[in-house]
C-alpha cells in the first residue's frame, strides 16, 4: 500500500512537472504558428487569445465533432514557397485582414458580392488581388463591393457558419466553392457515423485534456510528425502534366495523402455515393435557406484538383492511385452536379473549363508543389463566375 501510494506521488509529481515544462514551452520556445497545429481545445483559445493571434470573431461549428471554434489569423506572415511555384509566380506571404484575405481597408458598398470557400478562395501564394473573388463583377458597375472570406482547412459546414456570421442586406451575390479535394473528407467525420454515446465519450475526453498543456503538446508534436512522415513514406500522389512534349512534374512534396485515402474508401464503397449527397447536401441546403432569407443570389461553384484539370494530359508514377484519383473526381463531379439539379442551384462545375484551359497552355491552372491555383487559375475561375452572373441579370439595389 505504502509502494502504491508513493508511485501514485511520483506519477502526479511527474505529471505536474511535465504540465509546467509544456505551458513554458508554449509561451517562451515554441513559435507561435505552432499553436495553430492543435487541436481546437480551451487551451488553444487561450494561447491564441494571449499572443493576439486571431480576428476577434471566433465562429462556432457543428457541436457533435471534437472541433469547436474557427481560429482566423490576425497579420499576414511569411510562407516560404518552393521554387517551383516561384517560377509560376507565387508570393512568400500569408495575406490576412482581421482571418481572411481582404484589402487593409474594407469599405462599405450599397452593392456587394461575397466570396466563401477554402484555400482555393483564399489568396493561397497569389496577391489578395489576384485572387478570384476579386476578380468578379456585376456587369458595368464598378461600384461594387468584393469580399474574400475563403478560409484555408475549413469545408462546407464551416461556409455554412462564416456565411451566417458575416452576410448582411448588401450583399447582392453570394458565391460558395466546394473544392474537390478535400470538402469530402472536411464533411465527413468518424462522429457522423458513431453511436451517440461514442460522441459524448469523445467530446468529455476532449475537453477535459483540452485543459491542460501537456496532451496539446504531444498532439501537436504527433500531428507534425504524422504529416512529415506521410509525405515520406505514404501513397505516391505525384503526377506530370504533359503538353506539347514538355512534361512539368506536379506534388512534388507528396502531400494531400488523405485525398488517396478516400479515394479508396469511395473505391471500396465504405463511403457510397449516397453518404457523399447526404454529406454535402445537408450543409449545401442550410446556406441555400440562409441566403435566400437574405434576399441574395446564391451560386456554387465546383473547383477541380490539379490532376483532374489536366485531364487526358496528366500521368500518375502509380498506376493504381491514378485510377483511384479519377474515380475520387468523377464521382464527387456527379453528387455535385444532382444536388445543384435536383434543389436547382445556380452551379458551375468548372471541370470542362479547366481541361480545355490547360490543354492549350503552358502556365498551369495550379503550382506544381502547393496544388492550389495560380493566378491564371483564379482567372479562369472568376471568368466563368461573371458569366454566369451576367447571365442571372442580377438587380442591384439602389440606396
Amino acid at each position: 500500500m505504502k509502494n502504491l501510494t508513493l508511485s501514485f506521488f511520483v506519477t502526479f509529481l511527474t505529471l505536474v512537472i511535465l504540465e509546467k515544462i509544456s505551458q513554458y514551452f508554449f509561451t517562451s520556445i515554441i513559435p507561435n504558428s505552432f499553436v495553430y497545429h492543435l487541436p481546437s481545445t480551451t487551451i488553444k483559445k487561450k494561447l491564441v487569445n494571449k499572443f493576439n493571434m486571431s480576428s476577434d470573431s471566433l465562429i462556432t461549428i457543428r457541436s457533435d465533432t471534437v472541433s469547436q471554434n474557427l481560429f482566423f489569423p490576425k497579420y499576414s506572415f511569411f510562407s516560404p514557397a518552393d521554387p517551383e511555384d516561384l517560377a509560376f509566380g507565387a508570393i512568400e506571404l500569408s495575406h490576412y485582414n482581421d482571418g481572411f484575405c481582404n484589402p487593409k481597408e474594407l469599405e462599405k458598398y450599397d452593392n456587394a458580392i461575397a466570396s466563401f470557400g477554402d484555400s482555393f478562395t483564399y489568396c493561397l501564394a497569389v496577391e489578395p488581388n489576384d485572387a478570384w473573388p476579386m476578380l468578379l463583377s456585376m456587369g458595368e458597375d464598378n461600384n461594387v463591393g468584393k469580399f474574400n472570406y475563403g478560409a484555408p482547412g475549413t469545408g462546407p459546414w464551416e461556409y455554412y457558419n462564416i456565411i451566417k456570421n458575416k452576410i448582411n442586406s448588401n450583399h447582392r451575390i453570394i458565391v460558395v466553392a466546394i473544392y474537390e479535394g478535400n470538402d469530402l473528407r472536411d464533411t465527413y467525420s468518424p462522429a457522423d457515423t458513431s453511436k451517440s454515446n461514442e460522441k459524448e465519450v469523445r467530446l468529455f475526453i476532449s475537453n477535459f485534456l483540452g485543459n491542460y498543456y501537456l496532451p496539446n503538446l504531444i498532439i501537436g508534436v504527433i500531428k507534425k510528425i504524422k504529416f512529415r512522415k506521410n509525405e515520406k513514406q505514404g501513397y505516391n500522389f505525384k503526377y506530370i502534366k504533359i503538353s506539347n512534349e514538355e512534361k512539368i512534374l506536379f506534388n512534388i512534396n507528396n502531400i494531400d495523402q488523405d485525398e488517396v485515402e478516400f479515394a479508396q474508401k469511395i473505391a471500396s464503397k465504405e463511403i457510397n455515393s449516397e453518404k457523399i449527397y447526404s454529406f454535402w447536401s445537408e450543409p449545401m441546403g442550410l446556406i441555400s435557406s440562409l441566403v435566400n432569407k437574405n434576399k441574395s443570389e446564391l451560386i456554387y461553384i465546383y473547383i477541380p484538383s490539379a490532376y483532374t484539370s489536366f485531364g487526358d494530359s496528366v500521368s500518375f508514377f502509380d498506376k493504381d492511385i491514378e485510377l483511384l484519383s479519377k474515380n475520387f473526381s468523377k464521382v464527387q463531379s456527379s453528387i455535385f452536379n444532382k444536388i445543384c439539379d435536383n434543389n436547382n442551384y445556380h452551379c458551375i462545375n468548372l471541370i470542362d473549363d479547366f481541361i480545355k484551359y490547360n490543354y492549350n497552355n503552358r502556365f498551369p491552372s495550379h503550382f506544381p508543389s502547393n496544388l492550389h491555383l495560380t493566378s491564371k487559375g483564379h482567372q479562369l475561375v472568376a471568368k466563368s463566375v461573371n458569366e454566369k452572373i451576367r447571365l442571372m441579370n442580377v438587380k442591384l439595389e439602389n440606396y
